[in-house]
């Protein structure tokens, strides 16, 4: 190798380092910056996620108290009825 070649390498090779040791405090602050706004991130997903849970416990709670209020209706009407069936009966054997 000539020594033009070789110097031309040599000066380039200080050229990549100054380069990296310039670059790299951006870079680092980059990535750290990047990192600290993906745990922000998680933190409200978290925190979306734990409030969209409370809702459907809410919601599904709801569902169960109106099922079981149906229910209870649905009871009631099926007496009701039973007692007009057998007062229906009654008034035809009367007959």
């Amino acid at each position: 190798m000539d020594q033009l070649t070789t110097d031309a390498l040599v000066a380039l090779a200080k050229r990549v380092t100054a380069l990296e040791a310039d670059q790299y405090p951006r870079i680092s602050d980059a990535f750290d910056s990047v990192g600290t706004r993906l745990s922000e991130l998680e933190s409200e997903l978290d925190r979306r996620t734990e409030r969209l849970g409370d809702r459907l416990a809410g919601q599904t709670s709801e569902a169960e108290r109106r099922e079981s209020n149906l229910e209870y209706d649905l009871d009631r009407l099926k007496d009701q009825v039973g007692e007009l069936e057998r007062a229906v009966e009654t008034v035809r054997r009367g007959y």
